[in-house]
C-alpha cells in the first residue's frame, strides 16, 4: 500500500503482467457457437411464423432470415455465422441452422444409383430432394422435409430373335418395370410438413420384335412387338413433424406411366424374285401404369 509522498516504480516485470492482464486470447469460435447454440434452442419454441416465412421466400432466404433474428435477440449469437447449407459432396446441413442439399443429377457423394436428399439443419431449415428415387431428407427441429425422387426410367425390352427359315422372327421381350419413386421426407419435430412422394418411373419401351426368316412363300411373318414394362410405384409422403409440431403430411408420388409397346418385326424375306412381306408383326401391348405409393402415417 503507498502512503502520501511515496514513490511508485515500473518494472519489466509489472508492464508484462499488464500486458498479459489486457491482451488476453479471444475464444475458439466453436465456444462461442456452442454457447450460442444453448440459448437459441428454446428460442426456437417462440418462433410461431415459419409456415408464412417459407411461404413467401425460398428456403435459402428462409435460414437467412431467423439467422439475423438471432443474432439481433441474442447477445449471445450476435455476429456469429449461424448458416451452413448443405452441398453435392456433404449434403447434410450444419448444426444449427441450414438447407439440405436437392440432387437433381448425379455429383458429388452420389454418383450412382439412388441419391437420398441432405437433411435440413439440426435445429432449423428445410431438407433436400432425392433423385433417381432416392428419399426426400429429414428437418430437424423446425423444416420441411425434402420430397423424393422420380422413379427412374424402366429399361428397354431386347429386341426379338430372327425367325428360323420361314418362320416367325420372336417376340421382343418386355420392358423394365419403371423405378419407385423415392419416400418425402420427415418434417421437422416441432413445426414442418412432410414431404412429397416422389412419382413412380416410366415403364420401359417394349422390344421390337424379331425379322421373319428367309422363306419360299412371299409371306414369311415377322415377330411381334413386346409388352410394355409397367410404371413403377409412387413414393411415400413424408410425415410431418412428430411432437408437439405443427404441419401436414406429404403426397403420395403417381404411379408411373406404363411404358410404351414394342414396335413389330420386319416381315421375312420371300423367295428369290418375290418381294418380301413387307407387314411388321403386332405392335405388344402397352404396360401397365404404376400404383400410387403409400401414405404418410
Amino acid at each position: 500500500m503507498r502512503t502520501a509522498g511515496s514513490t511508485f516504480t515500473i518494472t519489466s516485470n509489472t508492464v508484462l503482467t499488464a500486458v498479459w492482464l489486457f491482451n488476453v486470447a479471444p475464444e475458439p469460435l466453436s465456444v462461442r457457437l456452442a454457447r450460442c447454440k444453448t440459448v437459441i434452442t428454446p428460442w426456437l419454441l417462440t418462433i410461431n411464423d415459419y409456415a408464412t416465412v417459407s411461404a413467401t421466400n425460398n428456403k435459402f432466404q428462409v435460414v437467412a432470415i431467423y439467422e439475423q433474428r438471432a443474432q439481433q435477440q441474442l447477445s449471445a449469437c450476435e455476429g456469429l455465422p449461424l448458416v451452413e447449407n448443405g452441398t453435392a459432396a456433404n449434403p447434410n446441413a450444419g448444426s444449427i441452422f441450414g438447407v439440405g442439399y436437392s440432387y437433381s443429377s448425379y455429383e458429388g457423394a452420389c454418383t450412382t444409383g439412388a441419391c437420398t436428399g441432405g437433411n435440413g439443419g439440426a435445429l432449423l431449415g428445410d431438407a433436400g430432394n432425392g433423385f433417381a428415387g432416392g428419399h426426400g431428407g429429414n428437418a430437424g427441429m423446425i423444416g420441411n422435409g425434402g420430397n423424393g425422387g422420380a422413379g427412374v426410367i424402366g429399361a428397354t425390352g431386347a429386341t426379338g430373335a430372327t425367325g428360323a427359315a420361314g418362320l416367325a422372327g420372336g417376340t421382343g421381350g418386355t420392358g423394365g418395370v419403371g423405378g419407385t419413386g423415392g419416400n418425402g421426407g420427415v418434417g421437422g419435430f416441432l413445426v414442418g410438413n412432410g414431404g412429397n412422394g416422389g412419382a413412380g418411373g416410366t415403364g420401359g419401351v417394349g422390344g421390337v420384335g424379331g425379322t421373319g426368316g428367309v422363306s419360299a412363300s412371299p409371306t414369311s411373318p415377322s415377330g411381334d412387338g413386346g409388352v410394355g414394362g409397367a410404371g413403377g410405384n409412387g413414393g411415400a409422403g413424408g410425415n410431418a413433424g412428430l411432437a408437439i409440431g405443427t404441419g401436414s403430411n406429404g403426397t403420395n408420388g403417381n404411379g408411373g406411366v406404363g411404358g410404351i409397346s414394342g414396335a413389330g418385326g420386319v416381315g421375312g424375306i420371300g423367295a428369290t424374285g418375290t418381294a418380301g412381306n413387307t407387314t411388321g408383326g403386332t405392335g405388344g401391348t402397352g404396360g401397365v401404369t404404376g400404383l400410387p405409393g403409400l401414405g404418410g402415417l
